[in-house]
């Protein structure tokens, strides 16, 4: 896919290697590790959300062109199994670090985008909270921050 590296220091230095494809993929599938310098590389499809990332430090790949296709089952998968992603660190909070909160912002798009409701992001979000033993309050606090979002 090409990209275009945003944000890496080494890039002055002709040593970043400015290629999404050849950087080490991870679990998530739109982060990527660099082999030179170590640092995650996050895909992005739009300049507001490379933008919003190079801001808070990050090095960020922005996609030259769109994708192919993906189907509505799919696409619901993808952004059910990235929700864990929005939650950060042990204490189970929404959008509490950049990374999370990017995350967050990135699986409610693509939540919307396949066609899913505030109910169903909701119900998913609670049924994660209550698999990792959140208490209810913490549940109900964390999905009220859910609810507040506004794009």
């Amino acid at each position: 896919m090409p990209t275009e590296v945003q944000n890496c220091p080494l890039q002055a230095e002709g040593r970043c290697p400015d290629d999404w494809d050849a950087m080490t993929p991870t679990a998530d599938r739109r982060i990527h590790q660099c082999q030179v310098c170590a640092h995650p590389v996050f895909l992005c499809k739009t300049r507001d959300d490379a933008l919003f990332l190079r801001r808070q430090g990050w090095r960020v790949a922005l996609a030259t062109e769109a994708g192919p296709a993906v189907s509505a089952a799919e696409a619901t998968a993808a952004w059910a199994e990235q929700l864990p992603h929005c939650f950060a660190g042990t204490g189970l909070v929404w959008s509490g670090s950049p990374a999370a909160h990017w995350h967050a912002r990135e699986t409610l798009k693509a939540a919307i985008d396949a066609g899913a409701t505030m109910q169903d992001i909701l119900a998913a979000a609670q049924t994660f909270l209550q698999t990792h033993r959140a208490r209810p309050e913490h549940i109900q606090g964390e999905l009220e921050k859910i609810r507040a979002l506004t794009f």
